[in-house]
């Protein structure tokens, strides 16, 4: 989820201590999502799912997808934010929607008392061209799809960090094109408007998933 540290600076209707409730949160592949579901179960490990430390250095361990589970927290849930470097390598629309769909079931059977968040498909400065457009269209109603369950969605299609074109605008989107606003920081980042409004947007499906 492209480095993005809402949950611990620009959010502060998280109250709780981090190794209770929040943790930082960073992006891969669908594809490596699901690989590292599925055969890395210490990716479910507490030692993996607690993180200290300045912003930079939470969660090293490389492309962590239990995001916020751990079984010592009152709450479990785990996150999922993937796409545009899927999109970037080629994959399919049809192989993320699988990936994606796949990785939702594997957590189901790691985690069967775990709630389940996945962030739409935002935009990137490729897409433009290529049929980009329609592929982000295409991932982003089957994610859509799944919501029900255990299943939340945080839905980005609407906003200016996923609307077709919206990775062109400096406001919310570094010069990348990639990255939003704020990952890196402010310095060396211009402002924090992309992960304010995507940390705004993740917000109330946390809290009805019980993050405080």
């Amino acid at each position: 989820m492209y480095n993005s540290y809402w949950t611990i600076n620009l959010i502060p209707q998280f109250t709780k201590p981090i190794w209770l409730d929040r943790e930082a949160v960073s992006g891969t592949t669908c594809a490596n999502a699901l690989a590292a579901v599925t055969s890395s179960p210490s990716a479910y490990a507490p030692s993996q799912a607690l993180g200290y430390g300045p912003i930079g250095s939470l969660y090293s361990s490389g492309n962590t997808v239990a995001q916020f589970y751990n079984p010592l927290r009152r709450v479990q849930v785990v996150s999922l934010g993937c796409g545009t470097n899927d999109y970037q390598g080629g994959v399919p629309a049809s192989t993320t929607i699988a990936n994606i769909q796949s990785w939702a079931m594997a957590v189901r059977a790691a985690a069967p008392n775990a709630k389940i968040v996945i962030q739409t498909v935002p935009d990137r400065g490729t897409m433009s061209s290529g049929g980009g457009y329609t592929w982000k269209n295409t991932v982003n109603a089957a994610i859509l799809a799944l919501v029900g369950g255990n299943v939340s969605v945080v839905d980005l299609t609407s906003t200016v960090l996923g609307c077709d074109g919206c990775a062109t605008n400096t406001m919310y989107f570094n010069s990348d094109q990639i990255h939003f606003s704020g990952t890196n920081g402010v310095p060396p980042d211009a402002n924090n408007n992309g992960i304010v409004v995507q940390g705004n947007n993740w917000l109330p499906v946390m809290q009805a998933a019980g993050i405080q």
